[in-house]
């Protein structure tokens, strides 16, 4: 196994530590510790769509090098003052949408595979009664990104650095969408090109 497994929480199930050619299937699925998956299958699926969230209320991470299906959202760093993490190194990740720094801090990155996504936000929420800027930050480094849209620093701050790899985004980007938002983006190599039509 790569990485180290720890305990994660769900409404339906509890999950054991993960082994090479294991299946998880949850909804929602929360990591509540880091956890890695270097082999099988994470299914974040159900009538509810599925939500997988890692770091709702402190630190957490995920690493990946195996297939990843989440119906509706990955969410990283949710909450105020937590801060979360997601590796993609290597299989194929497949969401509706991933929020990276949604209230707290969050981070993306991705070395090699393929990530398929609708909606991708980096900084996703901006201050709020006293709260700090949420922050988020996707690096690019290998394998292909495909999205739909990207928004980097929605209201708060998005970084976006891609040193290798394609990013192919089918509808637009959008890069600090509100007044007070941060957006950063770092074209330092790889190659980042609009969806054939």
């Amino acid at each position: 196994m790569w990485g180290s497994a720890g305990s994660a929480s769900s409404s339906t199930t509890a999950a054991p530590p993960r082994s090479a050619a294991t299946s998880i299937s949850a909804a929602p699925f929360a990591a509540t510790a880091p956890i890695g998956l270097n082999d099988g299958v994470l299914d974040v699926t159900g009538a509810s769509g599925g939500v997988l969230r890692i770091a709702g209320d402190g630190p957490a991470s995920s690493s990946s090098r195996a297939a990843a299906q989440v119906g509706n959202l990955v969410v990283i760093g949710e909450s105020y003052g937590s801060h979360g993490s997601y590796e993609l190194r290597g299989g194929t990740l497949n969401a509706g949408g991933v929020f990276v720094g949604d209230n707290g801090k969050g981070s993306f990155l991705q070395i090699a595979g393929t990530h398929n996504v609708g909606d991708l936000l980096l900084g996703v929420y901006g201050p709020s009664g006293g709260s700090p800027l949420s922050e988020g930050s996707y690096r690019l480094e290998g394998g292909g990104l495909n999205s739909s849209q990207v928004t980097v620093g929605n209201e708060g701050g998005g970084h976006f650095v891609q040193v290798g790899g394609t990013h192919t985004i089918a509808w637009g980007m959008t890069i600090g969408n509100t007044a007070g938002s941060e957006g950063r983006y770092d074209l330092q190599g790889g190659c980042s090109m609009p969806a054939a039509s």
